[in-house]
């Protein structure tokens, strides 16, 4: 069966040679970096070609990155849970205690947490795909809006009536200045330094992290996951 998860990781191990020294990775660069012995690289090297799936990319592509598979974090597995509030929580924690030492100098470390904003990024996607489903009634919506005013009003939100498309806007509200710090992050780490468009350092990537207003979505998935919108 193709693993399209180490497919992933070997091109993007490729890609950012290329882009770094315009070269391949070696053999034995390949063997340390995804844990394989030589005829597991080599079966994945051919697995690779059949796959068809696209090795040089013309950006950094943020979808790629994920500790968890799309399938994992949406249904979830035997071993694994659905992804949910306690988790996203978990996440954004992690999140927030490596990018503080944000170092473009270490690899290991801005990949693991491209992988973890990844697995987010997922997730947010999941819901909003979910909220997309207009199996809601009015009654349900009118409901959802009060309850969300009991959630939020708590943690300093004004309460308010919303509708559908507001509570999805906050999503993407959320979304854009998210992948827009990650986005910054992995056309570094990648690579693609010519895409750079402003010089920001490690800390002002870690501060605009800091300035994102989670509070909102917190309160969205509590309601999500309490049933308020299916």
């Amino acid at each position: 069966m193709t693993d399209f998860k180490k497919i992933n990781l070997l091109h993007r191990a490729i890609r950012i040679s290329f882009n770094r020294n315009s070269s391949p990775p070696s053999f034995e660069y390949l063997l340390n970096k995804l844990k394989l012995n030589s005829n597991e690289l080599a079966q994945l090297i051919n697995d690779a070609k059949e796959s068809g799936l696209e090795v040089l990319q013309d950006t950094f592509e943020f979808s790629q990155y994920s500790k968890l598979d799309y399938n994992t974090i949406k249904f979830g597995t035997e071993n694994h849970s659905e992804f949910n509030l306690n988790n996203f929580i978990e996440y954004k924690k992690r999140i927030e205690k490596k990018l503080i030492n944000l170092d473009f100098d270490n690899d290991e470390l801005t990949e693991d947490i491209l992988e973890l904003a990844g697995t987010i990024n997922k997730y947010l996607q999941i819901l909003i795909n979910r909220f997309n489903n207009k199996d809601s009634n009015e009654n349900n919506l009118n409901k959802s809006s009060y309850d969300y005013q009991k959630v939020m009003s708590p943690i300093g939100e004004k309460p308010k009536l919303l509708t559908s498309n507001q509570l999805e806007d906050s999503l993407y509200e959320f979304l854009e200045p998210f992948q827009n710090i990650f986005f910054k992050i992995g056309l570094i780490y990648e690579g693609f330094d010519g895409q750079v468009q402003e010089s920001q350092s490690e800390q002002d990537l870690y501060d605009d992290y800091m300035k994102l207003n989670f509070d909102n979505i917190l309160g969205f998935i509590k309601l999500y996951e309490d049933g308020e919108f299916e």
